[in-house]
């Protein structure tokens, strides 16, 4: 009788998290830390992005994944591939509207017939993989830390909000604490507080920015796409600096990924782990 009252606080637990927003408040020290995003479910793509991060800058302190790392034109095996993979490499991650539609909780999107079937596939071999699917529920919607904001597209009320306050409003009425980054609009750009106006000022890859001020920040996209001129492809390596301060540059991603790879040093990199200091239930 009391495992099947375990079994049922577990799946009582199990729906909660599929409809909340999950919000992770965490204390992160100073250093480097990459911000990379939207591999929709193309594992490869995943994996070079990652061995080039941890090649090209071996201080990091950690890796954040600004979502969507799931999505139809790849395969379930791939799409759950990129899941493990990212729960090896302890990369922290937060979810993206096609993770939430993946678990039918987006409400904000229209997603095609076959987009729908491809979830609902995936979902069920998801399921199969019992600890992958549980850690996967426990993705956040939002990442708040003492020094930036990391979302993958809405600022207010991840994710999405319900109430019309767009990240333009945002930043307009103050609501914008800290520096933001997001990921949805696949291209690096920067909206900024202009007077009572805002201004959107695409930004240079391979070039320090400083950031002091509140801002939202639009990272390169991983996933190359078949209008490549309209997104901005690469990672941004992401500096926090004394006085929360931040330095940001962006790297460009120009390269052929093939399915054969060569044997790669990849798992003697070691990724510092980062505090978690609390966690809330927005």
């Amino acid at each position: 009788m009391l495992s099947l009252k375990r079994r049922e606080r577990h799946v009582s637990m199990m729906r909660k998290l599929k409809k909340k927003t999950l919000l992770w408040k965490m204390q992160i020290p100073q250093g480097r830390y990459a911000l990379i995003a939207d591999n929709h479910g193309f594992f490869d793509v995943y994996e070079e992005t990652v061995r080039e991060v941890l090649d090209k800058h071996d201080d990091l302190k950690g890796i954040f994944h600004l979502g969507d790392m799931m999505g139809t034109g790849s395969t379930i095996e791939d799409c759950i591939n990129c899941l493990r993979f990212t729960i090896e490499k302890r990369i922290i991650a937060i979810r993206g509207n096609h993770c939430r539609n993946l678990l039918n909780c987006d409400t904000k999107h229209k997603y095609s017939q076959k987009t729908q079937e491809f979830n609902k596939e995936l979902y069920q071999s998801l399921k199969g993989e019992t600890d992958l699917y549980e850690r996967f529920l426990k993705f956040p919607d939002k990442i708040e830390t003492n020094s930036f904001h990391l979302v993958h597209s809405s600022f207010y009320k991840p994710y999405y909000s319900s109430n019309g306050y767009n990240n333009e409003l945002c930043l307009t009425y103050n609501l914008v604490p800290k520096p933001v980054f997001a990921s949805h609009e696949h291209k690096f750009q920067m909206l900024i507080k202009s007077g009572i106006s805002i201004k959107k000022v695409d930004l240079e890859l391979n070039k320090d920015i400083l950031i002091n001020q509140p801002c939202i920040i639009s990272v390169p996209t991983m996933n190359y796409s078949k209008e490549r001129h309209k997104f901005t492809h690469g990672y941004l390596i992401l500096t926090v600096l004394d006085n929360y301060n931040l330095l940001i540059r962006a790297y460009h991603l120009d390269k052929i990924f093939a399915k054969e790879r060569p044997e790669t040093n990849m798992g003697q990199h070691h990724i510092h782990d980062i505090e978690i200091k609390d966690v809330v239930w927005d």
